[in-house]
């Protein structure tokens, strides 16, 4: 059976908001105060349910807080989320918005939330979501 390509990318559209809670002065690159943010990218098959990771890469910045709006495909369903962080999600039409607050920063390799979404059974063979 052929699959069908979830672009995990979901449009990170609007604002990711990551704020380092240190606030000590001292002068540092800006090697070292990147975040890099990943969402998975998968294929699926139609009616298949996936899961959608989203989370921070070699992180060199610790965060205690995030809010990130998650815009995604009107083809997929979204089912529900999971995360260990109890984060607050909002959802609004096709925008999902989550927040993470925590009393010990995170930092490096982080999976801070997975989206679940489900596929049409009607997608035709090679059909992309973003």
């Amino acid at each position: 059976m052929k699959k069908n390509t979830i672009k995990k990318s979901l449009s990170i559209m609007a604002t990711l908001s990551l704020f380092a809670v240190s606030t000590a002065c001292y002068s540092v690159s800006a090697a070292e105060t990147d975040v890099n943010l990943y969402i998975d990218r998968i294929t699926a098959k139609p009616g298949e349910t996936v899961s959608v990771n989203v989370g921070t890469r070699n992180s060199n910045v610790a965060y205690d807080t995030v809010g990130l709006l998650v815009n995604y495909d009107e083809g997929l369903t979204y089912v529900d989320h999971q995360s260990s962080y109890a984060p607050t999600v909002n959802s609004s039409g096709r925008n999902l918005f989550f927040t993470i607050s925590r009393d010990n920063p995170l930092k490096g390799d982080v999976s801070l939330i997975a989206y679940r979404f489900t596929v049409p059974e009607d997608a035709a063979p090679g059909t992309r979501y973003n």
